[in-house]
Formats: structure tokens, sequence, C-alpha cells
């Protein structure tokens, strides 16, 4: 009877301790998940209170074209119109003394519309000069002039890309005191945070008479595989006249067409933001800053 007992005894506080067990175990979920619940609320916040910069570390980049033309020669307008029918942004380096003087050369007209159509306008010195054969006061004179042409018109230039590429470390040191940029003429490259330098920005240059289509889309898929910068550069466009000047920087309108809905449709499925020089350059220091 005693050993009935002791069973009866021990089987109600084993009822009683698994009682006890569940709601410990009850309160401790209850207890996560409001501790969760915190935590939660305040990460919020604080993604919320970071920098755009720092809250986007994460986030995948899209690749980048800078579309450039250099001299603002006489076709540079029907880029600027085609590409506005696109809805794209170029950049166009401005030798401004040149500006309207020959009949090859674009109008400030033509200059004016650009920039009223988002056209990043960049100083090409004053009268296309080489500029390491000249002196540096010479060089310096060049540059300001420019700069004070372009702003006569109401442009503040914060490019620069030297005639021909052709520049030296002292001309480089004049061009960095008064630029945000100094463009190369070549370098073949895309940008990436890794090896930005603002004082030699490569480009790809695609202005030769010869170059296909096929060449442009090859460049465009550099920028889709690493998700940079490529800046590609332009001269003239043969629009089909009798008195167009076909030379070596030359490119057929008909590829430069093509080359130019294929960037549409590229940014189109967002996989692709066509860029200034000077957008796409601050695109990629802010990724440097979010690392």
């Amino acid at each position: 009877m005693a050993e009935g007992a002791l069973k009866l005894c021990l089987c109600c506080t084993a009822t009683r301790m698994r009682r006890c067990d569940v709601k410990y175990v009850e309160k401790v979920l209850f207890a996560v998940r409001r501790l969760l619940s915190a935590i939660f609320c305040i990460s919020g916040v604080f993604l919320l209170l970071l920098p755009p910069s720092l809250a986007a570390v994460n986030v995948n980049h899209l690749p980048l074209v800078a579309i450039v033309f250099d001299d603002a020669h006489r076709s540079f307008p029907y880029a600027v119109d085609r590409m506005h029918h696109e809805g794209l942004v170029g950049t166009v380096y401005v030798p401004t003394k040149l500006v309207g003087v020959y009949d090859f050369h674009a109008t400030w007209k033509d200059i004016e519309n650009a920039q009223d159509n988002g056209w990043e306008i960049a100083n090409h010195s004053a009268t296309h000069a080489n500029l390491t054969k000249i002196s540096i006061a010479s060089v310096v004179d060049e540059i300001d002039q420019s700069s004070k042409d372009l702003e006569r018109h109401g442009i503040r230039a914060t490019s620069f890309a030297a005639p021909y590429g052709e520049f030296t470390r002292d001309i480089q040191s004049v061009v960095m005191m008064r630029f945000s940029t100094n463009r190369m003429a070549w370098g073949e490259s895309v940008i990436l945070p890794e090896n930005l330098d603002v004082r030699a920005i490569p480009v790809f240059d695609l202005s030769h008479a010869g170059t296909s289509y096929s060449s442009m889309e090859s460049i465009l898929q550099k920028a889709l595989d690493t998700q940079g910068l490529v800046v590609i550069v332009f001269h003239k466009i043969a629009m089909g006249s009798p008195t167009d000047s076909v030379d070596k920087f030359t490119v057929r309108k008909s590829d430069f067409d093509l080359f130019l809905r294929k960037v549409s449709e590229l940014r189109d499925q967002d996989k692709l933001q066509c860029v200034t020089v000077s957008g796409g350059v601050q695109e990629i220091s802010e990724r440097i800053r979010s690392k």
C-alpha cells in the first residue's frame, strides 16, 4: 500500500514538473520574440539614419557608360538630338576658339542646346594646341581662356581633356588645380573603385573609320561583366552628306544609331546606366566610400 502511494506521489510530481517545463519554455520563447522584435526595430531605425552610401553596401551596382564627343564637330548636334530622343546624356569636350569658326565645327547655340539636354560640357583647351609643345605659362592661358569662354555662355566646366591626349606631369598638376578630372585619349580599361584615378581617366576610343557596331557592343559588354564605368570616345559621325569629311576619326551613322539603341535597351532593362563623365566618376567614388 505504501508502495502504491509512493508511485502516485511520484507520478503527480512528474506531471507538475512537465507543466512547469512547458510554462518555462513558453516564457522563454515569449521573451525571445520580444527581444527579436526590438532588435529588428532598432536595426530599421539604424539603417534609416545611415548615409545612403553606407546603407547600400550590399546593393548590386549598375554598370555605367559615358558617351563622349571630342572637339564638338558639326555632326555632334546630331548625337545630342538622337541621344535626347533615347533619353540618354553625354559629354562633349570643347576647344572654345574653334566653335562656330569653321564649317566643320558646331556653334555656341549647339553647345548650349547640349547643356540644356543634360550634357556635360568639358574643357578641351582654347585652340586645341598640343600642350606638350608649348610653355607651362601658355598651357595655363589655353586652359583658363577656354574656361572663360565657356563661362560667358553660362557653362562651368569641371572636366578636362588635353588635345591629342598629350600631357606631362606638370600639365597634369595645372589641370588638377582647376578640374575634378583629367581624361586621357586612350587607356582601354574599365574604371572600377579599385583603379579609379581622377588624374588620368582612361577611355575606349571608338572614333576611327571602320569601327563597327560589334566593336561598340563589345565595350558595353565589358561594363556589364564588371559593373564598372566605360568611357567611350567619338569624334565625328558620317551623316551621308557630300560635304562630309570622312577620315580616321569618323564613324558610320548607322553603326552609331545601333549603338544608341543598344544602350537604350540595356537602360530600359535596368542593366546599364548612361552617365556623363563627371556623373560616372562620382558614382564610382561613392562606391569606394561605401566599402
